[in-house]
Parts: structure tokens; sequence; C-alpha cells
């Protein structure tokens, strides 16, 4: 006969899910959780692991709690620009500063996230000119990595429609 006590001794390490995984810590923000905000996606970006579970809480002066759908979706967006700019090169630190850089396009991205400020940073790295040996290289990888992520993000929007809809009721 098993006892209680030994089907705990036999858990593995990984078959426990750590809470903290999931709690995204905002009390040394400036602002309250907020994720229509890009700065707060953004930081959750930085901040969420990458375990899908079926709940994130942000926790401030008070926990705000997602689960389910909804936590799918903000796990989804916060790891659809990473993921798409994974292609990008970071390159020299000559290229740091560079209009092509992986550092300077997720910072242009983040500042205006939407499928049309995605579609105005695509028109306008046409007009960059930069003298450099891998321009061509670059440029083609920075247009590559804004397609993926255009059509990730126009994806996850027409998704994000359909829950709300559901969840409305229209």
């Amino acid at each position: 006969m098993i006892s209680l006590k030994d089907v705990f001794k036999r858990k593995d390490s990984r078959d426990i899910i750590d809470p903290c995984d999931n709690i995204i810590d905002c009390r040394e923000c400036d602002s309250k959780p907020n994720i229509s905000s890009s700065l707060c996606l953004r930081c959750c970006s930085d901040r969420l692991s990458d375990r899908d579970a079926d709940d994130i809480i942000f926790r401030s002066s008070v926990d705000i709690q997602f689960r389910g759908e909804s936590a799918h979706i903000i796990r989804r967006l916060i790891t659809t620009i990473p993921n798409s700019c994974n292609t990008l090169s970071v390159g020299k630190k000559g290229c740091l500063e560079c209009l092509l850089s992986k550092c300077v396009v997720i910072d242009t991205i983040w500042a205006n996230l939407s499928v049309e400020g995605i579609d105005s940073l695509m028109a306008s790295i046409d007009d960059v000119t930069v003298d450099c040996e891998s321009y061509d290289q670059c440029k083609g990888a920075v247009t590559s990595s804004l397609k993926v992520l255009r059509d990730d993000l126009s994806s996850l929007m027409e998704e994000m429609s359909f829950v709300a809809n559901r969840i409305v009721g229209v």
C-alpha cells in the first residue's frame, strides 16, 4: 500500500508550479498596472516567464488577476514582439545606434504598438540609408521580422476581438 507521504516524495520538482512565476510585481512602477498601455506590456514582457499558466497576477496596491482566455491573450501579446524580432541581429557596438538595430526597432515598435504603427515603420525603413557593409542584410532582416510581427499582431487582434465579442455576447 502506498501512503500519502510516498506520493509526495515521488513528485518531481518539474511537476510543481511556483505561483510566483505568474506574478508580475508592479509595486516599483510609477503607475498602476494597465495592460492597455504599451509601456506596461513592455514591462510585463521583460518580467513574465515563458510558463503557460491559467492565470496572471499583477501585484500592486491591489492584486489584479486575469484567468483563462484573458491570461492566454495577454501572454501571447507580450511574447509576440520579442519572438517576432528574434531574427534581428544585435550587431557590433557601432550598430547599436543604427536605425536598423534590434534595440532601436523594438523601441520604435513599443512606442506605437499597432498594426498601423508597424506598417508606418516598414514604410519609413525604405527611406533609411546607412553607410554600412551589412546594410542590405540588416534591412532585409528588419523588413522580414516586421512582416511576421504585423501578421502575428493582426491575428492576435482578431482573436482578441472574437473573445471580447463572445464574453460580451455580441
